[in-house]
């Protein structure tokens, strides 16, 4: 179950890091996140992988947040697995 934010709108988009880390994800998420604001979509970040998305750690992808990630290696958001979804 995940209960969606009251500010998420329809005209909104969700990314997730889940699983194994690896190089270059952070600017990854960035630039979904830029297309998606281009595009007219208000995008969300979902932290902490499977986990957050169970436990609802999700928050908006502004341009704050996200200023500085491209030269982060690996996903600043963090990445888990889940025995409640295997």
């Amino acid at each position: 179950f995940l209960r969606i934010p009251d500010t998420m709108s329809e005209d909104a988009i969700a990314i997730m890091t889940s699983g194994g880390d690896s190089a270059g994800m952070s600017p990854a998420v960035k630039c979904v996140a830029d297309y998606a604001r281009q595009r007219g979509l208000k995008p969300y970040v979902i932290r902490r992988g499977l986990k957050g998305f169970i436990e609802d750690w999700i928050e908006e992808a502004t341009p704050e947040l996200l200023s500085g990630v491209m030269h982060k290696g690996g996903t600043f958001l963090g990445s888990s697995r889940s025995i409640a979804v295997a």
